[in-house]
């Protein structure tokens, strides 16, 4: 009766300890790599919120000073149809910075 076993060769528990410590620094260094990425993505997370911020505070102050100008133009016998298309603009833009953020955070947040 010819029964055939797959032989590997005995390793002794010297060599078992030298793979399984090879291993392991290799899964540690892996880690330590995923350590620091993970910070580096907190870190353009942090930046793209500032910016972001700061877009939004320039979209805020944009918007604050067309409608002081389109009110004013009552009172100061501005040209309405020039006001009117700054406003415009203005408006125009605003959309597509809100749009811009709102991509930036829907993505974030996928």
């Amino acid at each position: 009766m010819d029964t055939t076993e797959s032989k590997t060769p005995a390793t002794t528990p010297e060599e078992e300890d030298q793979t399984i410590a090879q291993l392991d620094g290799a899964l540690g260094e892996w880690r330590t790599r995923l350590d620091d990425l993970k910070v580096q993505l907190d870190l353009a997370a942090m930046d793209a919120k500032d910016h972001l911020s700061e877009q939004i505070t320039m979209a805020q102050n944009a918007c604050l000073a067309a409608r002081s100008r389109l009110l004013g133009s009552h009172s100061v016998d501005a040209d309405l149809k020039a006001v009117s298309e700054d406003v415009k603009r203005v408006l125009h833009d605003l959309k597509q910075a809100y749009e811009a953020v709102s991509d930036v955070v829907r993505r974030s947040h996928s």
